[in-house]
């Protein structure tokens, strides 16, 4: 039998490969029954064929089962962009989009995810705290995705630089932490530092007004310290003392911890205490 499944509600119907047999491969088929959210066992869906299967949806030693709740931000201004200006195009130019901002369309995506999420409340592994990406992209797909986890008051919020996007652009260039406790007022950003926080900002400086306008110091985040800042991510999050955690971010950083190839707002569940390793990424990721 395959060593992964990967079950979705569609239209009321299961859909998906083979399960392998066990009270594990069970409990996420039913998760992704209440959930309506891909459930990976075992393994995502590989980006290359690179990318090693890591177990069910987890257990520690002591054999307490814990999830991890995967959801990319909505449809960005500088997805858009993309899609009309390939970055690997010969003459690509950077416009330069910091902290780029959800579209109507990511708005609604983010807004239709809202069941899903709701969902989980439902499924054997509820969340017990959202950790989120200081990127407002990744904060507004949040707010809207999880407006109803929220209104219950019972799951903190935690914000770290740990979940930011890889640095390839400007628009992976945040806002300063002044700017986001006056436009998130609800949420502590204590964890940022006052001044820039990005790679490449030099911790210093940083230029421009509000996001999006002016400029602010930058570098591409090489691989290697990328991939060492996700290390640091991934035991952040198995140190966590909550048994299931939701993080909303991005693709950079879902690739890295899942080997899978999130679509923008795309929720999936899989095992938060056997992600993949980095050295079993496409090493042309890096």
């Amino acid at each position: 039998a395959p060593a992964f499944a990967s079950v979705r509600l569609e239209s009321g119907l299961l859909e998906g490969g083979c399960a392998p047999a066990g009270s594990l491969a069970r409990r996420a088929e039913r998760c992704a029954v209440r959930c309506a959210v891909r459930c990976i066992v075992g393994g995502p869906r590989r980006r290359g064929g690179m990318a090693r299967a890591g177990g069910g949806v987890g257990a520690r030693a002591g054999g307490a089962v814990r999830a991890l709740h995967l959801l990319r931000h909505g449809r960005t201004e500088m997805n858009e962009y993309l899609a009309q200006h390939p970055w690997d195009a010969p003459g690509f130019e950077d416009p330069l989009m910091y902290d780029t901002r959800l579209t109507a369309g990511g708005l609604a995506q983010a807004r239709q995810a809202r069941e899903r999420v709701q969902g989980l409340t439902q499924c054997p592994y509820p969340p017990g705290v959202i950790v989120v990406s200081p990127l407002s992209r990744a904060l507004r797909t949040m707010e809207e995705a999880f407006a109803d986890v929220l209104a219950t008051g019972e799951v903190p919020v935690v914000v770290t630089p740990l979940a930011s996007e890889r640095v390839y652009h400007g628009s992976d260039v945040g806002a300063l932490r002044s700017e986001l406790e006056a436009e998130f007022p609800r949420y502590d950003f204590s964890k940022l530092p006052t001044g820039p926080w990005w790679y490449g900002s030099g911790g210093e400086g940083g230029g421009g007004g509000g996001a999006g306008e002016g400029g602010r110091m930058f570098q591409k985040e090489p691989g290697a310290e990328f991939l060492e800042r996700m290390a640091k991510f991934r035991t952040f999050l198995q140190a966590r003392p909550e048994r299931n955690i939701a993080y909303v971010g991005h693709w950079a950083v879902l690739y890295t911890l899942t080997g899978y190839d999130f679509d923008n707002c795309e929720l999936v569940t899989t095992n938060l205490d056997a992600l993949v390793e980095p050295e079993d990424l496409d090493p042309d990721f890096a």
